[in-house]
């Protein structure tokens, strides 16, 4: 609720909230029954002032130019080579303006990660151009080309600061960071840092989570405006730009990322973008034009059908959204003076946590550490480079290298007791997204080339059932576990033969790792192949 600048009607309205309350003073109600933080009250006053976005209509950016699609603008990034239309083999080179000459008769935003812009500007003009990674050096003879016009040329990039596994307060507060390092080294090179604002663009990566992705980007917005503040400077809103997909795409079951992309163009023209990058569903299998041709059309319908960007601030008003926004920006605000006071970055313990919940399921990718699809799909998509290479935090690379070490070994999971539904679920879908092929049977039985067996029953059906379960396997080869955590029966079973027990909150991840000791090379029997 919004609009209350009258303090005699604000004072009304407390009394009779008060009234309703029991006396009981309003902050009692400031949280819900799950934890969430809701103030019972948003005003003009109390509310997040969160500066107007530069455009009104946001633009689609695309990595690779797919002809005849809704594109603004095509982005160079990290020196990729993008496609010319069909029929011209010679492709345009990040850095080789002579070869992008196509550009000049569109009316496409060119942006481009150099740290020398000037090239570009002398072929194409300053118009419309936005640039990241340019050399302080380089900046102030940048901003006399692109004087006057809408170039962006002190590009602030925090997509790193993801790629790092920071969060949303270290990826506000990393790219503060950035843009005071950059402005330091640029004015002590002889920049105007008043028209480096002018001409500023900020990126940033959107996540999973699609009212933390609108809070986030109504925060930097405040929080770049109080950067400008704090230099003495009056606001001047940023160029922002959001990118989807830099740590959530999946390489298995790889369409769940078409979703993701969604949500995530929903929660960028949601939270007031200038610029929308989905990145397309199959990049980390190599890209194809179906994906990239997904990805625009995606953003484009939000955009031009949903009209999700035809308010100016959706989020304005929203309690929990207000609350969310307000906090970022208190988190954002302290750990841009934390890296400030210290000069260093270190994001190793945050990301340390993130993938021990990600290992927990205390987070879930779907399609991925839950819900997986059928491993033999899964091993298929999984070949070429390896799901877990590389440096960059990804959410799901953990679970899909598990996944391909694997590659199918079948599991055999045996109830026990008549209340087993519940925990053979459990089992069939952690041992899925672990990359085994699961099979269940009607009772404790044999089956050649099983890599393991798991027993899974209520507590107390495992209390005098487990005993006969473990007998009946003797011979068996691989491992035996338990699902669910043994309380006081530990010894017990593990007397009768169950080498160890796995449960909801325990780190599943490194739990299948250590069975994998006892994978021997087994065949896939035909018949549970099929």
């Amino acid at each position: 609720m919004t609009g209350f600048t009258d303090e005699t009607l604000l004072s009304a309205w407390r009394t009779l909230a008060e009234k309703l309350t029991g006396g009981r003073p309003l902050e009692s109600l400031a949280r819900s029954v799950d934890g969430v933080r809701l103030p019972p009250l948003v005003t003009e006053t109390t509310r997040v002032q969160v500066p107007p976005r530069v455009l009104t209509r946001p633009e689609i950016w695309a990595e690779q130019l797919h002809p005849g699609l809704p594109v603004d603008c095509v982005w160079l990034a990290g020196g990729a080579a993008l496609e010319r239309s069909p029929g011209s083999p010679a492709p345009i080179e990040a850095g080789d303006p002579e070869s992008a000459l196509f550009l000049e008769s569109t009316s496409l935003r060119l942006v481009v990660d150099v740290a020398d812009p000037l090239p570009w500007l002398e072929r194409h003009g300053p118009w419309r151009h936005t640039f990241f990674g340019v050399h302080p050096g380089n900046l102030q003879a940048a901003l006399d080309e692109v004087g006057g016009t809408d170039g962006r040329v002190f590009g602030v990039d925090a997509l790193e600061v993801a790629e790092a596994g920071g969060e949303a307060p270290d990826i506000l507060g990393g790219a503060l960071w950035r843009a005071a390092r950059g402005l330091r080294a640029a004015e002590a090179a002889g920049a105007d840092v008043e028209l480096l604002f002018r001409h500023a663009a900020l990126r940033l990566p959107l996540g999973r989570d699609l009212p933390a992705n609108i809070a986030m980007l109504r925060a930097a917005r405040t929080l770049w405006s109080a950067l400008q503040v704090g230099l003495g400077l009056a606001p001047i809103p940023v160029l922002l730009h959001a990118v989807g997909g830099v740590t959530t795409l999946a390489r298995r079951d790889p369409w769940n990322n078409a979703v993701r992309a969604t949500f995530e163009g929903a929660s960028a023209l949601l939270g007031g973008v200038d610029a929308l990058t989905l990145r397309p569903y199959d990049r980390l299998l190599g890209g194809s034009d179906d994906g990239r041709r997904l990805a625009l059309t995606t953003a484009a319908v939000l955009r031009e059908e949903a009209w999700l960007n035809a308010v100016e601030d959706a989020a304005a008003g929203s309690y929990a959204l207000e609350d969310a926004t307000a906090q970022l920006v208190r988190d954002g605000w302290a750990r841009f003076q934390a890296l400030e006071r210290a000069g260093v970055e270190d994001l190793g313990p945050v990301r340390a946590r993130r993938e021990s919940e990600l290992a927990r399921r205390r987070q879930v990718v779907v399609g991925v550490s839950d819900h997986a699809p059928a491993t033999a799909g899964a091993a298929a998509e999984a070949e070429g480079v390896p799901a877990g290479a590389g440096d960059s935090f990804r959410e799901g690379a953990q679970w899909e290298a598990l996944a391909q070490r694997v590659r199918g070994a079948v599991v055999v999971l045996v109830p026990v007791g008549s209340a087993a539904g519940p925990r053979l679920e459990f089992s069939q879908r952690l041992f899925a997204a672990g990359g085994f092929r699961t099979v269940t049977v009607g009772s404790a039985t044999v089956v050649p080339g099983a890599a393991g067996y798991v027993l899974c029953g209520a507590d107390a059906d495992l209390v005098d059932g487990v005993g006969g379960a473990a007998a009946a396997l003797v011979g068996r080869t691989g491992f035996l576990v338990q699902a669910g955590a043994p309380g006081a029966n530990e010894a017990a079973y593990r007397a009768a033969g169950v080498g160890g027990f796995f449960a909801l909150g325990q780190d599943l991840l490194a739990f299948i790792h250590g069975l994998l000791g006892a994978l021997a090379p087994h065949a896939v029997p035909p018949e549970v192949a099929r």
